[in-house]
């Protein structure tokens, strides 16, 4: 089990996944005289204060704690060392990441796919996720990733379905990791699969922020890159212009876009790839309709400002 820590205001938070029957959230909040602010774990263990991936997590904390002190002492011993026999410096240690990645590189097909094989049996979660990626191609590229967020936001979830704060951390970066990718496909110009992944990300992302307390900010950072990448797609006035279009006059004004006021930058954006004057015209018509129906379109002043420019931009299209 591996860890991560934040600062939170005075006190320090530590989050991981531990791994049992299921995979379960772990978090601790201390306060800087190492006192309890916070413990939380979504396993369903309920016969006493403090589970066994708490006290996992704990013992995981304290071992960081004495090896970064330990790791100090030697790293001062070892300059000063080196400063009288002029050694090289000392080799940076090999973090988790790192050594998988070495491990990756140097291990034939054949061990690869034991490994796959013995997760795939030991981890029915694990199994989508393996299909998903093993199966991906461009056309299926979004549901793909999307099968990924699923299975991380079902290990986040407490027992009545919500998310605590602190515990969408490992939804969020897996999102960023798919925007990642999105980023890269629409700058090497695919970009109708860079636009249905940011896209199913951004739908994705509001759903998971309505379960969560994301003070945080990290699933409305992971919204507001998804709509920045969709709306980088320069119009080129073919199919992909269409199929922006018609997904930002459709869903431009839906819950997905208009809880966290981003509804004028989706009608900015069909209106970027509109063509024809009727499709200028029906996204005015949808905007004039949606304030006309709101209950407050005085909060909406970004969307009134843009009836007139699109009124005005029909004739120059």
């Amino acid at each position: 089990m591996e860890f991560r820590s934040e600062e939170q205001d005075s006190n320090t938070m530590y989050t991981a996944l531990a791994e049992g029957t299921d995979v379960y959230a772990v978090q601790v909040v201390l306060m800087p005289d190492g006192k309890i602010a916070k413990k939380s774990c979504t396993c369903p263990y309920d016969y006493g204060p403090i589970c066994k991936h708490i006290v996992g997590l704990f013992l995981l904390i304290e071992e960081h704690q004495t090896t970064d002190d330990e790791q100090q002492i030697q790293d001062m011993l070892s300059t000063n060392a080196d400063k009288r026999h002029n050694a090289p410096p000392k080799k940076k240690r090999i973090t988790q990441v790192e050594k998988f990645q070495n491990l990756l590189q140097s291990a034939d097909r054949e061990r690869l796919t034991e490994a796959l094989q013995e997760v795939y049996d030991a981890d029915t979660r694990w199994r989508k996720i393996l299909i998903a990626t093993l199966q991906m191609d461009d056309a299926a590229l979004h549901k793909a990733h999307k099968v990924k967020w699923q299975a991380v936001y079902y290990q986040c979830r407490g027992r009545d379905g919500f998310i605590e704060y602190g515990d969408e951390w490992p939804i969020a970066q897996t999102m960023q990791k798919s925007l990642d990718m999105a980023e890269k496909l629409i700058k090497d110009k695919k970009h109708l699969v860079g636009f249905e992944l940011s896209r199913t990300a951004a739908e994705a992302a509001h759903k998971y922020i309505l379960d969560a307390d994301d003070s945080n900010g990290n699933l409305g950072d992971v919204l507001d890159r998804a709509i920045f990448l969709m709306s980088s797609i320069d119009p080129d006035w073919t199919e992909v212009s269409q199929k922006i279009y018609k997904y930002c006059l459709k869903n431009a004004l839906t819950d997905t876009y208009t809880s966290f006021s981003d509804e004028a930058d989706m009608v900015g954006m069909g209106w970027n790839h509109a063509q024809m004057d009727d499709e200028i015209q029906a996204l005015i018509d949808a905007v004039e309709t949606y304030l006309q129906t709101t209950k407050h379109p005085e909060f909406h002043s970004k969307l009134q400002d843009l009836i007139p420019k699109m009124t005005i931009s029909k004739k120059k299209k």
